[in-house]
């Protein structure tokens, strides 16, 4: 029982550690799916805004060369300031460029995978990647010229700006459609996640916890079940022990009572008195030795279980027939037998043996004594899962109000008829109930029957 206590509690003990496992992986995919999602958030709104800075920057650039190309114009070496804020302009153009095209970890730029947007870089001619090039080259040498006729010919004061600008609001234009894709893919991925979390949770309670509440359900059940076993055992001991206790006092006090009455009559010189007396403390001893018998095969839990096979159970019955013949006779009862060799079953001798005294005994005890022929019958038949023993009488019976009663301990129903312990049918129940079986009462028009049950499992071949 304790063994398997213990496989019940360490299989729940690994339902509940794989769904802590389980429920585990989910939180922790659950957090690299948001974590992902809010990366590629990042790094997409980091790519539109340098893409789309670098729009601005061009349109800067294209400002601060044409500010400064005037201001040489009026025969101005150039401010600082111009000349100061065009290299700035310029340098940051390029770096960000440099880092759309090569990645940024540091800026959180990841370099460009994508065809569309390699295409848009490197594709064409001429490509975005020179024209971003040849127009940073452009300002430069806006920046080294001194006069206004050095800058003449340089195509930064044409159409490159408004076609390098047009490049660019492609670009942004691609790198917005990529965000709104990984979004879109991020939130498919989320919604599958979802479903597959839903999904496991799902298998996880029909496959873990439904047979782990199963179990424990059934543990609690058998622990209550054992609990009210363990609880009418108790009570069942207290009132034996209590029972027992006035049972065996009442002899010890009669001999003690016929002891001192028997020392009276001795001294007196009655010899005659003397021998009732000493007849009396005999049927009180042997009253109390019947009573000692059957409380011992009460309470003693190891009963021989030697098996014995149904021919030998057959011959046990016969044996137990034989060895109440004589007191059959002395009531004028007759003993008939029915036993059908129905195979081999073994089952417990000595339990076989008690039983059926103890049942031929009783059947023997309360013969009616109104009738003119009394007749115990026992039958021995087997199915393909039990053995039946039953002893049949038409003696007296049991009175209906008293039949709930029947098999308790010390209930004697016809003490007039019978001097037993009131042990003898509890006994058989026992007896019955320790090798999984039950007894049954059935009353008939005359007479009562009562029929062991006992589990034929361990058939073998003849």
């Amino acid at each position: 029982m304790r063994i398997r206590a213990a496989e019940k509690l360490g299989w729940m003990t690994r339902g509940y550690l794989l769904a802590l496992i389980i429920i585990a992986c989910l939180a922790t995919g659950q957090m690299v799916v948001k974590r992902l999602s809010l990366r590629a958030a990042a790094s997409s709104a980091t790519v539109v805004n340098i893409s789309g800075r670098q729009r601005m920057l061009s349109q800067r650039i294209a400002l601060y060369v044409s500010r400064y190309r005037n201001e040489l114009a009026l025969g101005e070496a150039g401010p600082p300031e111009t000349r100061d804020e065009l290299r700035k302009a310029t340098a940051e153009f390029l770096n960000s460029h440099e880092d759309l095209t090569t990645g940024s970890p540091g800026r959180g730029v990841p370099a460009p995978r994508r065809d569309n947007v390699l295409d848009a870089y490197f594709s064409g001619e001429p490509s975005l990647d020179r024209m971003v090039r040849e127009y940073v080259n452009q300002a430069h040498l806006v920046l080294a010229a001194s006069t206004v006729a050095e800058t003449a010919q340089l195509s930064i004061f044409g159409d490159l700006p408004t076609e390098l600008l047009g490049r660019l609001d492609q670009v942004v234009g691609i790198y917005e459609h990529n965000a709104r894709e990984d979004v879109a893919r991020i939130d498919r991925l989320q919604v599958w996640f979802w479903l597959l979390t839903l999904l496991t949770l799902v298998l996880e309670g029909l496959l873990i916890f439904r047979p782990i509440v199963r179990r424990t359900h059934t543990a609690i059940q058998a622990r209550e079940l054992e609990r009210t076993r363990l609880a009418d055992a108790n009570a069942e001991l207290k009132e034996f022990a209590y029972r027992t206790s006035h049972d065996l006092v009442a002899p010890l006090t009669s001999i003690q009572g016929v002891v001192h009455a028997a020392r009276l009559l001795l001294d007196r010189g009655d010899d005659e008195g003397v021998r009732r007396a000493l007849a009396l403390i005999e049927d009180s001893a042997a009253r109390a030795r019947i009573l000692i018998r059957d409380i011992k095969m009460v309470t003693v839990s190891d009963v021989d279980m030697a098996l014995a096979r149904m021919d030998e159970i057959r011959a046990i019955v016969e044996e137990v027939r034989d060895d109440l013949l004589a007191q059959a006779r002395s009531c004028d009862v007759v003993i008939d037998t029915g036993l059908v060799d129905a195979g081999r079953v073994e089952v417990s001798a000595t339990a076989v043996r008690k039983m059926v005294h103890n049942l031929l005994a009783n059947a023997i005890a309360y013969a009616d004594p109104s009738s003119d022929g009394v007749q115990v019958r026992v039958t021995l038949t087997k199915d393909s899962t039990s053995l039946r023993i039953a002893v049949e009488d038409n003696g007296v019976g049991i009175e209906p109000q008293r039949r709930d009663r029947l098999f308790q301990m010390f209930e004697r129903f016809r003490p007039d008829l019978g001097n037993g312990s009131g042990l003898g049918l509890y006994l058989v129940r026992k007896l019955a109930q320790r090798h999984g079986g039950d007894v049954r009462y059935e009353p008939l028009p005359r007479g009562s029957r009562f029929t062991v049950i006992l589990p034929a499992a361990r058939s073998i071949p003849r």
